[in-house]
C-alpha cells in the first residue's frame, strides 16, 4: 500500500493546533459565511491536487485558485504535511469554487469551506471572508433549512433538526457537519471515530479495543509473533492481509488500489471532472427561463456525491459549471429540469463514461410545457 493509505489516522493539528469547528445551529442564517473547514488529519498534495486521508475525505484543486502545494507545519506535533498554498488570495479572503464549496486563506493555507447540501457558494464583498452561502432554491430534492422559502422542495417537506446537531435534517440537508475524528451517530449526534491500526502488527490491540491477530507464542510488545502467526482470515476482505502475510487476501487489478479497509478502490489522487455547458442561444425557445441540474456522482462503491447549478442566458446566471470528484470512472446522474414561461419538463438519466455535456434546449408543446432529448 502507499504511504498515504499506510497513514491511518495520523492527526496533523493545521495551523493554530486546529481547533475544532462547532456544528452550525439547526437552521443556520442563509447568507452566513462557510466556516473554513481545516482539517486535522493526514494531508497531502500532489499534482496541485490536495486531498485528506479518512473516512470522508476533503478535496481541494490547487488550480481553481492559482495556488500550488505547499509545505506546512503542525504547530503542535512539528511534522510537515502538503496542502495547497493561498495562491490568488489573499489573507482572510474566501473565494468560490462552484456550486457549495469555497476556499478561504488563513495563515497561508487554503482551508476548503462547504457551505452544504442545498446550499451554493456566493460572492459577498461586505461578509467576512467575502463569501457566504445561500440557498440554492433549485428543485434537487434537498430543503436545506427552514429559511429557505423560495426553495422548490421545501414547499412539500419542513426540515426538523430537534435534538439533533448533525445528520439528516429529514428533507435531504443536513443539521451540521462533525469535526474531524468524529462521526454522526443514528441519533444526530457527534461521537468519537476509533480507527483501527494494525499496520506491521501480526498481533495484539489494533487500538479500538480489538486484534490484530493471535500467535501460538507471545506476542511482542511491538506487535510481532515470537512464534507462528495465526491468520486472522480474510472475511469480508477483497485485498491486503490475513494478519500475517501481506497479499494472501488478493490484490486489486484495473488500477486500483487496497485501501484501509481492505477494499478495492480508486488511486488515492484520482478525480474526475465533469463539464456542463448549454447549447448555443439561438437554439433555445423565446420563453426559456433557465435549467436546473442536479447532479450524483456514483463511486465504485456507490457512494455518492451531489451538486447542483442554475444554467441560463439571464444576466447574472452561468452558463458553463464543472464539477470536480473523488474517482477513478465517470458514471453520473443527470436530473435536468427546464423552466419555461408557459410550465416546465424534467429529464433523468445516468450516464457512464463521459464527462463533457451539452445542456440541449427543450422543445416546448402547443398546449403548454415541454419535451427534452437525450444528453
Amino acid at each position: 500500500m502507499t504511504a498515504m493509505r499506510q497513514a491511518i489516522w495520523i492527526t496533523i493539528l493545521v495551523l493554530a493546533g486546529c481547533p475544532g469547528t462547532p456544528p452550525p445551529p439547526s437552521e443556520p442564517p442563509v447568507d452566513a459565511p462557510p466556516p473554513p473547514r481545516l482539517r486535522c488529519d493526514f494531508a497531502d498534495c500532489r499534482d496541485g491536487f490536495s486531498r485528506t486521508c479518512d473516512k470522508e475525505p476533503d478535496t481541494l484543486d490547487c488550480t481553481a485558485f492559482a495556488a500550488s502545494c505547499g509545505v506546512f507545519t503542525d504547530t503542535d506535533s512539528q511534522d510537515q504535511f502538503r496542502w495547497c498554498d493561498c495562491g490568488s488570495l489573499a489573507e482572510s479572503e474566501g473565494f468560490c469554487l462552484g456550486g457549495r464549496n469555497g476556499v478561504i486563506c488563513l495563515q497561508g493555507l487554503g482551508g476548503l469551506s462547504d457551505c452544504g447540501l442545498g446550499f451554493e457558494c456566493v460572492d459577498k464583498p461586505n461578509s467576512p471572508f467575502g463569501i457566504g452561502c445561500e440557498c440554492n432554491n433549485i428543485p434537487d430534492g434537498i430543503c436545506p433549512a427552514i429559511a429557505c422559502g423560495s426553495d422548490p422542495d421545501c414547499a412539500q417537506c419542513t426540515p426538523d433538526c430537534t435534538g439533533r446537531t448533525c445528520g439528516d435534517n429529514g428533507c435531504g440537508g443536513e443539521c451540521g457537519t462533525c469535526d474531524v475524528g468524529k462521526q454522526c451517530s443514528a441519533l444526530g449526534q457527534c461521537e468519537a471515530i476509533c480507527v483501527p491500526n494494525c499496520i506491521d502488527r501480526q498481533c495484539g490491540d489494533d487500538g479500538c479495543g480489538g486484534s490484530c491477530g493471535t500467535c501460538d507464542g507471545t506476542c511482542r510488545p511491538d506487535g510481532t509473533c515470537d512464534g507462528t502467526c495465526v491468520p486472522t482470515g480474510c472475511g469480508g476482505k477483497e485485498c491486503g492481509t490475513d494478519g500475517c502475510t501481506e497479499g494472501a487476501c488478493g490484490g486489486c487489478t484495473d488500477g486500483l488500489e487496497c485501501s484501509n479497509d481492505n477494499l478495492c478502490d480508486c488511486p488515492f489522487f484520482s478525480t474526475v471532472k465533469y463539464t456542463f455547458t448549454l447549447a448555443p442561444q439561438a437554439g433555445f425557445p423565446a420563453d426559456f427561463t433557465s435549467v436546473a441540474l442536479n447532479l450524483t456522482h456514483v463511486g465504485l462503491k456507490d457512494a455518492l456525491k451531489k451538486d447542483g447549478a442554475v444554467l441560463g442566458f439571464a444576466t447574472g446566471q452561468k452558463q458553463t459549471f464543472t464539477m470536480t470528484v473523488n474517482g477513478c470512472r465517470p458514471k453520473i446522474r443527470i436530473k435536468r429540469e427546464y423552466t419555461l414561461t408557459g410550465g416546465s419538463c424534467v429529464a433523468d438519466q445516468l450516464i457512464t463514461g463521459r464527462t463533457d455535456f451539452t445542456i440541449s434546449p427543450p422543445t416546448p408543446q402547443a398546449g403548454g410545457g415541454c419535451t427534452t432529448t437525450a444528453l
